[in-house]
């Protein structure tokens, strides 16, 4: 039986694919590459992200949303930590932590750009997420210093000649 209210999910939801294709069979022999689902729970009409709340997508949108901000200060603050985990298991328990953090005040969200309702996203992609931004933020530190490094290499060069 049909719940009132669940007839928007149907508008929403993304084709469900018709089972594994073989690779194989297609002349150029490219392999098929399915697409992940992130959606989680349905977020009613009405959901509009707040401060806290971390907008998973691309563009000017999420990149300067509030939430998006302060994420991405939690992770800079805990880069240290990060930097000194031995391996994937520490690793993951300071994602997971940082999960925790973000999740209490605030949810990670993504919009279905189809028909503009927004949706929770499922933990294993918020995992991806704030590992991903680890990665970045640990990467925007390695070239500043590479960066600084060559700076002062020529500015060396230049006082010796």
């Amino acid at each position: 039986s049909s719940l009132p209210g669940n007839h928007a999910t149907k508008t929403c939801d993304q084709k469900k694919e018709s089972g594994p294709k073989d690779a194989t069979s297609d002349s150029a022999k490219v392999p098929i590459v399915k697409v992940r689902d992130f959606r989680g729970r349905l977020l009613p009409i009405s959901y509009k992200p707040t401060e806290f709340d971390v907008i998973c997508g691309k563009g000017n949108f999420s990149l300067g949303h509030v939430g998006n901000l302060r994420f991405k200060g939690i992770i800079k603050s805990k880069l240290p930590e990060y930097l000194k985990a031995k391996n994937r298991a520490e690793k993951a328990i300071l994602i997971t932590h940082v999960r925790e953090l973000m999740r209490k005040d605030g949810l990670f969200v993504r919009q279905d750009k189809k028909c503009g309702r927004w949706y929770e996203v499922v933990e294993s992609f918020v995992h991806e997420k704030v590992g991903q931004t680890f990665r970045d933020a640990l990467s925007n530190v390695t070239t500043t210093l590479e960066s600084a490094k060559e700076k002062g290499s020529k500015n060396v060069a230049n006082k010796m000649s």
